[in-house]
């Protein structure tokens, strides 16, 4: 990774910028409480808020790997927690370039630091507590990546099955770590769906894509969705960066291709209106789109022209 997406990761998945969006942009759902949140502990002291580190979610489409994992976070004891229509679930997907193996689902836990405890995380103000209450469950999705041989530290190996895949196989994995969630804890549509980089690539692929579900899957689709930094023309990206090769090095080895309408069929941008995302997405109730104006890796585009 060079300095400059290290940079890059560091300030458009902090904590405070997520944190901001989710208690600002959707405090509807979020219903007031003059309560504030209880300290983090750990699973072993079995008491809440109680997190839930790197559990396996089942894997039918392919082999477990390390990478088929999900943290979990429950501010509230279940006979506590608020009645299912005054609470939300919000689910996180990490961005990281399809490949980068030092962001994975622990990304989110200053995130999750900055919701629970908002008197401790930087920037915070008084009173977002009493909405965070209200806040049934927090997510983070582990997924396979890329191959990345020429990473600084932890290059991939060919023979590393959680490090070699290109797409579909990270939106399967996504599709199926939300099946996991759902099944266990009965979410329904009461989440609010949130990626970072190619995680908001991810997210709105579940959305639109007609690969998303699998014989026999359905799946309730989020009341809202949240893109941090996205990317959501492929095509465009490249185009926007022809003398910096690692662009096309880091879609070519997610996708297998440059080739502009097989990434089409894969970009958000295309996907939204040719699967009439607003005409099917019937619970849909909000999208968000956060684009930083001094982002030097993502440009500003990529949100706009979507958004138009």
């Amino acid at each position: 990774m060079t300095e400059d997406e290290e940079t890059y990761n560091d300030e458009l998945s902090s904590p405070t910028c997520l944190r901001e969006v989710i208690l600002n942009d959707f405090p509807k759902y979020l219903r007031t409480q003059d309560q504030a949140s209880p300290a983090m502990t750990t699973d072993a002291e079995k008491s809440y808020p109680l997190h839930l580190p790197a559990v396996r979610y089942p894997t039918p489409h392919t082999t477990q790997t390390p990478l088929h994992t999900v943290d979990i976070w429950l501010p509230h004891h279940p006979a506590s927690t608020p009645a299912k229509d005054e609470s939300l679930w919000v689910i996180y997907i990490h961005g990281g370039a399809w490949r980068d193996p030092a962001i994975d689902a622990s990304s989110f836990q200053n995130t999750v630091n900055g919701l629970l405890h908002p008197g401790n995380a930087p920037g915070s103000q008084t009173g977002q507590s009493a909405a965070a209450a209200n806040i049934a469950g927090l997510a983070s999705i582990s997924y396979r990546l890329s191959p990345y041989p020429s990473h600084s530290t932890d290059p991939s190996s060919p023979s590393d099955p959680a490090r070699n895949v290109t797409h579909p196989a990270h939106l399967q994995d996504i599709r199926a770590a939300l099946h996991y969630l759902q099944t266990r804890f009965r979410i329904g549509e009461r989440y609010l769906l949130v990626g970072h980089s190619c995680g908001a690539t991810l997210g709105w692929q579940f959305l639109t894509s007609p690969m998303r579900l699998a014989a026999g899957e359905t799946f309730e689709k989020p009341i809202g969705i949240v893109g941090v930094a996205g990317i959501y023309d492929l095509h465009a990206l490249v185009e926007a960066h022809p003398d910096v090769p690692v662009y096309a090095d880091i879609v070519r080895g997610a996708f297998t291709t440059l080739n502009p309408a097989r990434l089409s069929y894969s970009s958000p941008t295309a996907l939204v209106g040719a699967n009439k995302v607003g005409e099917e997405w019937e619970n849909g109730t909000a999208v968000v789109v956060v684009q930083s104006r001094d982002d030097g890796l993502v440009e500003a585009t990529q949100a706009t022209r979507f958004t138009e």
